[in-house]
């Protein structure tokens, strides 16, 4: 499952909540993979949620050990404690994706769940490990999340559709994809924006949308995606040609043939 949104729609809360029911609805045999892009990064994002609401369970059948980014299986019986069910937290920024894919080559658990909160940072390799190593447990989930940056990066590639993205406009809320499906956030589709008041403290406003569109610019990178939880017409910051440009001539899925024999040189 792929999820695209903006800023503040509650991606980050909804997971931490689903990393937890899933490791309390079978805790022995449950490992669950939250990534971040550092330690540090991750406990103001869905580690922080994860452990504020870890805390709260009465009875809970694990160890919090916070410093370490790991929730440890606690057997009822004996006492013990096992790293390999639980929730671990992976720091998968790209000088750490050695660390993160080695924690997950030949990994087995009957019920496997790996979350990629902020995906659009994180290394491809990592997540290509992931699905390799891990997909052939016996159950296995994959969920990426983040604010759409480029169709190139780790979740522009694990979101694109299965169709291609000419397949899809700024106004498709969910598509098919090579692993699944993509479900999309619109700040200007928020339940607040829609009824006209606030419903919900924690989303965006039509007031606040009208701020951010004078100061960002309604076409920038960064207000597609920060609040319209879309790719950017235009393409990412990063490159001599805009992505539409390459997704409209389709230089995208067809393979490049060279008219005459490729020669490498310095420049």
């Amino acid at each position: 499952l792929s999820v695209a949104g903006c800023a503040s729609s509650g991606k980050s809360d909804t997971y931490a909540v689903w990393a937890i029911i899933n490791f309390l609805a079978n805790p022995k045999n449950t490992r669950v993979f939250v990534t971040s892009t550092s330690l540090k990064d991750s406990r103001m994002r869905i580690w922080g949620r994860i452990r504020e609401y870890w805390r709260v369970i009465p009875n809970a059948p694990g160890r919090l050990v916070d410093s370490a980014g790991m929730i440890k299986y606690v057997d009822p019986i004996t006492g013990d404690a096992t790293e390999d069910s639980g929730i671990t937290l992976l720091a998968a920024e790209q000088k750490k994706e050695k660390t993160a894919i080695g924690k997950m080559i030949g990994f087995k658990r009957e019920r496997v769940i790996f979350i990629a909160d902020e995906m659009p940072e994180l290394s491809p390799a990592i997540i290509e490990a992931a699905i390799a190593n891990l997909d052939s447990n016996p159950y296995f989930q994959l969920i990426g999340i983040g604010n759409p940056n480029s169709r190139f990066d780790a979740f522009g590639t694990f979101s694109k559709p299965d169709l291609g993205w000419a397949s899809i406009s700024e106004n498709s809320a969910e598509w098919d994809t090579e692993h699944g499906k993509c479900i999309r956030f619109d700040a200007e589709l928020s339940p607040n924006v829609l009824a006209g008041k606030v419903l919900y403290s924690y989303l965006p406003t039509e007031k606040k949308l009208a701020a951010k569109r004078k100061k960002m610019g309604a076409n920038s990178l960064l207000f597609w995606r920060m609040y319209r939880g879309f790719w950017c017409p235009t393409g990412s910051d990063a490159g001599l040609y805009s992505e539409a440009d390459v997704v409209i001539y389709g230089a995208d899925e067809n393979k490049v043939t060279w008219r005459s024999n490729v020669q490498r040189v310095a420049f």
